[in-house]
């Protein structure tokens, strides 16, 4: 229904309706609803991180215009900003960010584990 009203608002903006008319905003789009935190797998996504999603691709869109970057950098930004989303999406899984976090946090101690253990090596040789 938002996408309808949208559609319209488009339409009233140039006075014509094309039929190809929102083809270069479908990646936007996309990357906006998964940046929000919708999984690409399915599931259920939220109307405000989707909301927060497509003001971070708005702006990321104005940030790279504004520097003077061609407008097909553009897309290779927003698509690599996507990737990453959805990735990082697969990596928490449903647990959240606290397996994030946890995992994180193992990785640390264990190479600090390891840095001990060399240290202490070094210091009794």
């Amino acid at each position: 229904m938002i996408a309808a009203f949208g559609g319209l608002l488009l339409t009233l903006e140039i006075n014509v309706f094309f039929p190809t008319q929102g083809q270069g905003m479908l990646l936007a789009a996309m990357a906006a609803v998964f940046i929000g935190g919708t999984s690409i797998a399915g599931g259920q996504g939220v109307l405000v991180g989707t909301l927060f999603g497509s003001y971070i691709i708005g702006s990321l869109e104005a940030g790279v215009v504004a520097t003077g970057i061609g407008g097909y950098w553009v897309q290779l930004v927003e698509g690599l900003v996507m990737a990453a989303s959805v990735i990082l999406n697969v990596i928490i899984g449903d647990e959240g960010i606290s397996a994030l976090s946890r995992a994180t946090r193992k990785w640390g101690l264990r190479s600090q584990a390891t840095a001990m253990g060399r240290s202490r090596d070094q210091d009794g040789a």
